[in-house]
C-alpha cells in the first residue's frame, strides 16, 4: 500500500502545535569588570610623583631609599644607590639608553629639597651644556652604581 504524500497535504501549523516549544535560553549575562588589584590612592600619578619627591635626600634615606651622590663638573646630585628604588619609566629609559628621561626619573631631590632634575636643568643653562655632559653625568651615574657603562 503506498500513500502519495504531496507538499500541499503538509500543514505547518499543524506539526508545530503538537511539538513543544525548547525552552527559552537564558540572557548570557555580561562578565563583571574585575577590579584592579591595590589601593586607590588619591590624587593622580603625577601628583604623587611629586610629592615624592619633595622629600630630601635625608627624608628618603630614613624612609628606607638609600641615596648616592654623585659629583659632576663641581654639582652635586641624588640618585637611588639600589636599583630596586628606581622609577620603572628610569629603569626603561636606561635600558634604551634614553639620557634625559633616565635623569628625568632618577635624580632625587638635594638636602635642602630641590628637584634633582630642575637642579641639572639649571646647571645646564647656566653652564651651557649639551648633550655631551649629560650623557658624561649618565655614563657616570652608571658608573657610581656599580654599572661598566651606561652603554653609550
Amino acid at each position: 500500500m503506498t500513500t502519495d504524500i504531496s507538499i500541499d497535504d503538509y500543514d505547518a501549523d499543524e506539526y508545530a502545535d503538537n511539538v513543544p516549544a525548547a525552552p527559552k535560553r537564558a540572557k548570557a549575562s555580561k562578565p563583571k569588570k574585575a577590579k584592579a588589584a591595590g589601593p586607590k590612592l588619591p590624587g593622580n600619578r603625577e601628583e604623587r610623583r611629586a610629592a615624592a619627591r619633595k622629600s630630601t635626600a635625608v627624608e628618603r634615606e630614613a624612609n628606607g631609599i638609600t641615596v648616592a651622590r654623585i659629583e659632576y663638573d663641581g654639582e652635586t646630585y641624588w640618585v637611588p644607590a639600589d636599583v630596586l628604588d628606581w622609577d620603572p619609566e628610569a629603569m626603561m629609559a636606561f635600558e634604551n639608553q634614553k639620557a634625559m628621561k633616565f635623569l628625568q626619573g632618577i635624580l632625587e631631590p638635594d638636602e635642602d629639597g630641590r628637584d634633582g632634575f630642575a637642579h641639572l636643568m639649571e646647571v645646564k643653562r647656566r653652564k651651557g651644556y649639551r648633550m655631551r655632559q649629560l650623557n658624561e653625568l649618565y655614563e657616570e651615574i652608571a658608573k657610581a652604581l656599580g654599572f661598566v657603562s651606561a652603554g653609550n
